[in-house]
């Protein structure tokens, strides 16, 4: 394992990295730039760099204020333009004595700008700056960052440099070819433990392997670095950053906040650090849609710490109640383009009801969901409520169902 470079470092003996799941996409050298490989070093170098003030001052981290609320900071690392000009995110949030997600952000993810017009990520950072980016990323994610902090990549070398390189165990092959200063940059990383200079860790965390795993590769790079710099430096060693690390870094951070993001990721283990990546669907002209119901079940899982029900999580047998000519199959058609299981579809014992109805046979909230998803008012109800209908009805219904939908009068579909 590598160390600070200054001599009053003290190393410990870790345990070998155990393997993590996450949803990355490999990054193709210059042309591709999935922002979950760089994210870990985006993290950890603005980190380290927001960090040293903690260290400095940290006989006054008994006055934070705020304290146990949760909070968020979004991260942007630029690239030179000579590198693409591209940018990479991560969205942390801390919910301290919990967890700490870090969540990367596609920059090709479409959002709207300020004309209205849906533009790439990186696009609205360009014409608007971090300001405009918080504005579409709380429109994507439902959150609002607190901070931001934006640096070089160029800074996420050096600070590797500076803590001396890092000693990683690298799973399989990893080849990266940089061609962005004229003269080809190689890296090509046998499997087995390498140590790693700041060159060699952004070919790292940027480069393609034979199956997907940088998820993986993030994961290390993260760990590493911050292993180093928290738990394996002497408080003498971080204070010499002071100098010149901040300087890397633009940000709202006050001193406060500063110390209060550093010193809850130093309290919280390794086991409450989750990885997840804003999960893309399908690509338009120069941007790639929003795969909203995802976003919304990986932000309410991870952030809100809920788990967010699916329509394709949620059973239902349709029935024609009202009469109208296919109406339960068409019903049906409408329910499973939209991602509800359909269980079953007849017509009910009567054509004589006067409202549409929702039975839930098992969770209310997933009543909720259906009722919200159909194209007219429905009544939600339980099965007492709905009896003599129920009883009747019963034997129509498959096990495992979770809800009963009657369509009745005034049922339409356009």
């Amino acid at each position: 394992m590598a160390g600070c470079s200054d001599p009053g470092c003290q190393l410990t003996i870790r345990d070998s990295y155990d393997s993590v799941d996450s949803r990355g996409d490999i990054m193709r050298g210059k042309s591709v730039r999935t922002p979950i490989l760089i994210a870990a070093g985006v993290a950890a170098a603005v980190v380290i760099a927001l960090g040293v003030w903690y260290f400095v001052s940290a006989r006054q981290a008994a006055r934070l204020a705020a304290e146990g609320e949760p909070f968020s900071l979004l991260l942007v690392v630029e690239q030179a333009a000579d590198d693409g000009g591209d940018i990479e995110m991560e969205w942390i949030t801390v919910i301290p004595d919990e967890r700490v997600v870090w969540l990367a952000i596609p920059s090709d993810l479409g959002a709207p700008g300020i004309t209205g017009r849906i533009q790439p990520l990186r696009e609205i950072y360009g014409e608007q700056g971090v300001a405009g980016l918080r504005q579409a990323l709380g429109a994507i994610l439902s959150l609002e960052a607190d901070w931001h902090a934006v640096v070089s990549g160029t800074a996420i070398a050096s600070t590797v440099d500076r803590l001396g390189g890092l000693t990683l165990d690298v799973q399989q092959r990893v080849v990266y070819i940089d061609r962005s200063e004229g003269e080809s940059f190689q890296v090509d990383l046998r499997a087995g433990e390498q140590t790693l200079d700041g060159a060699m860790t952004m070919g790292f965390l940027r480069g393609t392997s034979p199956s997907s795993d940088d998820g993986l590769r993030q994961h290390q790079v993260l760990r590493e670095m911050l292993q180093t710099f928290f738990w394996d430096c002497s408080v003498d060693a971080q204070k010499g950053w002071v100098s010149s690390a901040h300087e890397a870094v633009e940000t709202d951070l006050t001193a406060s906040a500063f110390r209060r993001l550093v010193r809850v990721l130093g309290e919280l283990p390794e086991a409450a650090w989750v990885l997840d990546i804003v999960p893309r669907g399908e690509q338009m002209d120069g941007f790639a849609r929003v795969s909203v119901r995802e976003t919304q079940h990986v932000v309410a899982e991870l952030i809100h710490g809920v788990d967010l029900l699916t329509p394709d999580e949620i059973g239902v047998a349709v029935f024609n109640g009202n009469g109208v000519r296919l109406m339960a199959s068409r019903l049906s058609e409408y329910l499973e383009a939209r991602g509800f299981d359909i269980r079953a579809v007849a017509n009910a014992e009567t054509f004589g009801y006067n409202a549409s109805y929702v039975v839930v046979l098992t969770d209310h909230a997933k009543g909720a969901i259906l009722r919200d998803a159909l194209p007219r008012n429905a009544l939600v109800v339980g099965p007492a409520e709905f009896e003599p209908h129920y009883s009747a009805l019963r034997g129509l219904v498959p096990e495992g169902t979770d809800l009963l939908l009657v369509a009745g009068e005034g049922m339409e579909l356009d």
